[in-house]
């Protein structure tokens, strides 16, 4: 249970930090309050050639090690899937309140993740339930 509250904090942190490359390289946090977040923003769609591939890599890698988690304490996997979405949304609504960005392609990339970890969860306890697969 520490291990998944790490995680989800880790995942609060880079979400909500100023800088996420200066996070990652120099570990560096600072967070700037906007208690008037801009709200258009969130429904702007611009070409997908201008999306991140690192940011949607790491909104991917992020709920996908939640979710694994979540099913490595023995969540139910209805609960772990309902966790996992519902942080993923909450975070990214919360990084409007620290002047970053919410964007709908990171709350996809977030979805994707979990899903992708759902199907590995959904297989292995197949797997384990009836043995190995030949």
């Amino acid at each position: 249970m520490f291990l998944v509250v790490l995680w989800m904090v880790f995942i609060l942190i880079e979400t909500c930090t100023n800088d996420v490359h200066a996070f990652i390289h120099e570990f560096s946090v600072s967070f700037t309050f906007q208690p008037k977040p801009v709200w258009q923003d969130f429904t702007l769609f611009y070409p997908i050639e201008q999306i991140s591939e690192f940011e949607v890599v790491a909104h991917f890698l992020l709920f996908f090690g939640l979710t694994l988690l979540l099913a490595d304490i023995n969540v139910r996997l209805r609960t772990t899937i309902l966790i996992s979405v519902s942080y993923a949304i909450l975070t990214e609504f919360l990084q409007m309140y620290f002047n970053r960005g919410a964007e709908l392609y990171d709350i996809m990339a977030n979805i994707m993740g979990i899903m992708v970890a759902v199907c590995i969860i959904g297989v292995y306890r197949v797997v384990s339930r009836h043995g190995e697969v030949t």
